[in-house]
């Protein structure tokens, strides 16, 4: 199968950012507090912390190493019909979130057709890096204030307003070798300047409201995680 137009496929290996980090935690989703049914065993489980602990503020933005490597080497077998939300996922894939193989299977499951909330997207940050995160909702003239921040060969996740409430459309903004800011977005097959946007890419970094996510400068403690909904291995 061919991939999606807009993203071609490479032949040499890039280095996660995320694997850059370092984090030596693995974290895992707290498990049930009801025992299963049947003869197994109780799941063992940790209580949440007796008091509330104060979680580190999210006050930069959580800039990820992006070169060329992560577009040339991006590829999905999905048909776009069969995956209308897989925006979240084609971004994690871009930021060597997530391999290939694992990026299709989600695009396959439901997650590719349902999408992922607001609260999703930030756990599966915390889940991968341990630190905290926080998707900021900014007015168009905040936005481009932290864009022009942004380092070179750097993308920061974005996205735009659902028509209710909570966020309904993510992509990539990186700076490029070049130092000029580009929209990413494998969903409608677009690598834009934003310097000279197309008009479908205009259409979206024109609007009054944007998310760019923000991340703590410490990475979170054990208490921190628990009370978020975490155990350690």
């Amino acid at each position: 199968m061919t991939p999606r137009k807009g993203i071609q496929k490479g032949h040499r290996r890039a280095t996660s950012p995320f694997h850059q980090r370092n984090h030596a935690r693995r974290l895992l989703l707290r498990r049930p507090t009801s025992p299963p049914s049947g003869s197994h065993p109780p799941v063992a489980t940790v209580p949440y912390p007796a008091q509330a602990p104060n979680l580190p503020e999210c006050a930069v933005l959580s800039e990820f190493p992006f070169t060329q490597d992560s577009i040339s080497q991006y590829r999905s077998v999905v048909p776009r019909h069969a995956s209308s939300r897989d925006c979240f996922i084609n971004a994690l894939q871009l930021l060597r979130g997530l391999d290939e193989t694992t990026a299709n299977i989600m695009r396959v499951s439901s997650a590719g057709v349902s999408g992922f909330t607001h609260e999703q997207i930030v756990r599966i940050f915390i889940l991968i890096t341990g630190f905290h995160y926080e998707l900021k909702l900014l007015t168009n003239h905040d936005f481009w204030s932290m864009l022009r921040q942004l380092k070179r060969d750097h993308a920061v996740l974005a996205g735009v307003k659902a028509q209710l409430f909570g966020i309904g459309h993510v992509f990539l903004i990186r700076r490029n070798a070049d130092d000029r800011l580009e929209y990413l977005d494998p969903q409608i097959n677009t690598i834009c300047d934003l310097e000279a946007p197309t008009p479908e890419c205009d259409a979206i970094i024109r609007l009054p409201w944007h998310y760019l996510l923000f991340q703590s400068t410490v990475k979170l403690s054990r208490d921190q995680l628990q009370y978020l909904g975490f155990v350690l291995a």
